[in-house]
């Protein structure tokens, strides 16, 4: 029987909560001060324990800001309505 590692379950819960938080916060900043300031303020703050489920979905779609937040919100902040703060 093969067992198939993903890249993610090697990853510390600090890395997965930072790839979490910097590929929701790039999708509303344009600028590096801007999307550190959210991953920092907004995001962390609120990101509880990122799962297998979280992180397979952000890889899956974050280079579709659209699809990252409609299909990935829920499974990474699913005590949060929008991870970034109010609007």
């Amino acid at each position: 029987m093969w067992v198939v590692l993903f890249a993610g379950c090697t990853q510390s819960p600090a890395d997965r909560i930072e790839i979490v938080c910097n590929t929701f916060c790039d999708c509303t900043s344009a600028l590096p001060s801007a999307v550190q300031t959210c991953v920092v303020q907004q995001c962390e703050p609120n990101i509880p324990a990122v799962s297998d489920e979280c992180l397979a979905c952000v890889y899956d779609h974050e280079s579709a800001c659209p699809v990252l937040e409609n299909d990935c919100q829920a499974l990474c902040f699913p005590q949060v309505a929008n991870p970034r703060g109010p609007a």
